[in-house]
């Protein structure tokens, strides 16, 4: 009997536990600024990274047709500035690239991803 009353205070305690380790993680989590709670000013600067994203695979497609290889991003004209807070980063070999562009204001590094293949992705880090 003295055994069953430990084991059931030990099991209580080791629930109480990990119960407060998960409450306090979920309150630490930070909250993300694209997703279901998005704001309009957050929607709004997510819609013109996606803008950049397609006028970046545009260009190096008008780009690959004139001079037969895909140029860095720096090169490409009329090319706009990405919103505030979002980075653009860029890479080839002129036979290939690869891209980000990515919002280094929100807390879940919300990004959108695209290469040659002119498909355009949605990402977040794995939590």
């Amino acid at each position: 009997m003295k055994m069953t009353v430990v084991a059931v205070v030990a099991t209580a305690l080791i629930l109480a536990a990990a119960l407060w380790s998960a409450r306090t993680v979920t309150a630490q989590q930070p909250s993300c600024l694209h997703g279901q709670d998005e704001s309009p000013a957050q929607r709004d600067r997510r819609q013109q990274a996606l803008r950049i994203t397609r006028q970046i695979n545009t260009l190096e497609n008008a780009t690959l047709n004139q001079v037969r290889q895909y140029q860095p991003v720096t090169a490409l004209l009329n090319l706009s500035a990405p919103p505030q807070g979002f980075s653009v980063h860029f890479v080839t070999d002129g036979a290939t690239y690869v891209f980000a562009v990515r919002d280094t204001l929100d807390p879940c590094s919300f990004a959108y991803f695209s290469d040659e293949a002119g498909l355009i992705y949605t990402g977040q880090p794995i939590q």
